[in-house]
Formats: structure tokens, C-alpha cells, sequence
């Protein structure tokens, strides 16, 4: 599944949070009406980069897709970059907190400084954080919803 990096992650987003729709909760119940309009409440303020990517084994994340008119094309990201540090915060497993602090200093309209490494060589990017389309924000919540359901559905089998 493909990953959002709101480097949000915020919590990326980015890397850090679950960034897309709160996946990673250890037990989830039905998504109600209620659960959409929190999400909805919740995306409507999430800043976002524009990038689909992986993590690698490092801690980095490496760019898959970049969105059409995103804040990350704007920048000038690319497929097969690499993510290495977001205003000087490097990505790497052992600095998942710092990461997670940068991250909750960014918002909607944020500059952000990002090094990314392509072909080999460390490239400086500045992306200005925008907001989550709408139909991007509709695609995350009814995945999330369609899981979350489905997740349940297993759970009162058992």
C-alpha cells in the first residue's frame, strides 16, 4: 500500500505518522460517521508534501511518486530520490524522535528544507507545504474506512 509522506508525517506524516490515516493502531474498531468527520477534520489541516515512498532499512525514505502539481514537484523531487533530512534533521531509525519533534513544527504553508541524495550525489530542495487535495483526502478516509471495517469484521469472527 502506498505510503504518504506528509512528512506530515507528520508525524512524516512522514515518516512519521502514519501518516495516512492512522494506520498502525494495534486494535481498530468499525469506522462510523463519527470516525469519517474526525478524519476529515484531521486532513483538512495536515500539511503535505506531494510524495508517495518506502522506507528503506536505514530509516530513509525513498521517493516512488511524486503528485502532479504537488508541493514536492513544485520543489522539484523525483522518483528515486532519497530522502536523507528535513531542516537539517537527518532521517535515520535511531532519530525517530527528532524527526517526529521537526515534524510537529510544520504546517500548512511551512518552507521546508529537505536534502534528498539522487544518482549518488546530496541535492537541497525547498518545498512550501500545502494542503491535502480533497480527493486525496477522500481516497485516504475510504481506505481507511474499508480497513478499519474489514479489520472488525475479522475480529468478531474470532
Amino acid at each position: 500500500m502506498k505510503k504518504l509522506l506528509v512528512l506530515v508525517l507528520a508525524a512524516m506524516l512522514l515518516p512519521v505518522a502514519a501518516m495516512a490515516g492512522g494506520k498502525g493502531h494495534a486494535e481498530r474498531t468499525a469506522c462510523g460517521a463519527d470516525c469519517v468527520e474526525k478524519l476529515k477534520a484531521k486532513y483538512a489541516t495536515k500539511a503535505w508534501l506531494g510524495v508517495e515512498y518506502e522506507k528503506t532499512d536505514t530509516g530513509y525514505f525513498e521517493v516512488k511518486a511524486v503528485h502532479p502539481g504537488s508541493p514536492a514537484e513544485k520543489a522539484g523531487f523525483q522518483a528515486g530520490d532519497v530522502m536523507l533530512a528535513m531542516n537539517g534533521v537527518e532521517y535515520t531509525k535511531a532519530n525517530k524522535e527528532a524527526v517526529k519533534a521537526a515534524w510537529s513544527k510544520v504546517s500548512v504553508g511551512t518552507e521546508v528544507d529537505y536534502t534528498v541524495k539522487r544518482q549518488g550525489e546530496k541535492v537541497g530542495l525547498v518545498a512550501t507545504l500545502d494542503n491535502v487535495p480533497a480527493d486525496l483526502q477522500a481516497q485516504w478516509i475510504a481506505e481507511y474506512v474499508k480497513e478499519s471495517n474489514a479489520n472488525s469484521a475479522v475480529a468478531s469472527n474470532n
